[in-house]
């Protein structure tokens, strides 16, 4: 009789021990979540804080820190763009007139008022009426160029001439729109550019040009803000 018991017995026991492993894992798998638990929110190592990104090192090259600040230029960009630049046609006027758009892909951006374009294969360099670049010294300088290559870089855009059609080293002069608006007002409008000096034949929305540059000094944006990009760093502090 003893030897039938056993058999039961034993399965109990096996069962039991089974058990008792399962029940230990799990718990092992309870601390193991506590451990990595927190009631208090820890942010993770790479985040993004008002539109600029947190850096796990604050060494990193300026130019990575420019890229990710362009973001935040992006940001104020998308805001504004329907200040920031007439749609396709005349700005404001009960009859507009009759103004011819041409087709471009953007092939290099060189600096933040002239692109290389394909115009019908043929490369074209186009030069931005009304916009001037920021000073070298401004801390916006480079900001500028990559907001500009982020804006219309390998892009289609349109370009609209004037009554001056080239400069003297036979660049195209142009008013350029990406995605319906004015560029060359996005610019002005977000105090990454400066405005260019009234010129005869090259004033069709100079006018434009010169209330988009005064709104964005007056709301103190870009380079007009008169302090540099900042770039928050995981501890807290800007870099």
């Amino acid at each position: 009789m003893s030897t039938r018991r056993q058999g039961p017995e034993h399965d109990e026991d096996a069962r039991r021990a089974q058990d008792d492993e399962i029940d230990l894992r799990y718990r092992y798998y309870e601390i193991d979540e506590d451990e990595n638990h927190t009631d208090d929110y820890e942010p993770p190592q790479r985040r993004a804080v008002d539109g600029w990104s947190t850096e796990s090192e604050s060494t990193s090259p300026w130019w990575i820190k420019a890229g990710i600040a362009v973001i935040s230029i992006l940001i104020v960009l998308g805001l504004v763009a329907g200040l920031a630049g007439p749609f396709l046609g005349s700005f404001g006027s009960d009859e507009p007139e009759r103004i011819e758009y041409v087709p471009a892909q953007v092939v290099e951006v060189v600096d933040v008022r002239t692109i290389i374009v394909d115009i019908d294969g043929e490369l074209a360099t186009v030069r931005y009426i009304g916009v001037e670049p920021l000073p070298l010294e401004s801390a916006w300088y480079d900001i500028s160029i990559l907001a500009h290559q982020q804006l219309v870089g390998n892009s289609e855009v349109l370009l609209e001439a004037d009554e001056v059609d080239t400069d003297d080293f036979g660049r195209l002069l142009r008013y350029v729109y990406a995605d319906r608006a004015m560029v060359n007002g996005l610019l002005l409008r977000n105090g990454v550019a400066l405005p260019g000096e009234e010129q005869d034949g090259l004033n069709r929305h100079h006018a434009n040009l010169q209330f988009w540059t005064e709104t964005a000094r007056f709301e103190q944006l870009g380079h007009w803000s008169g302090t540099p990009p900042q770039f928050t760093n995981n501890d807290g502090g800007v870099n």
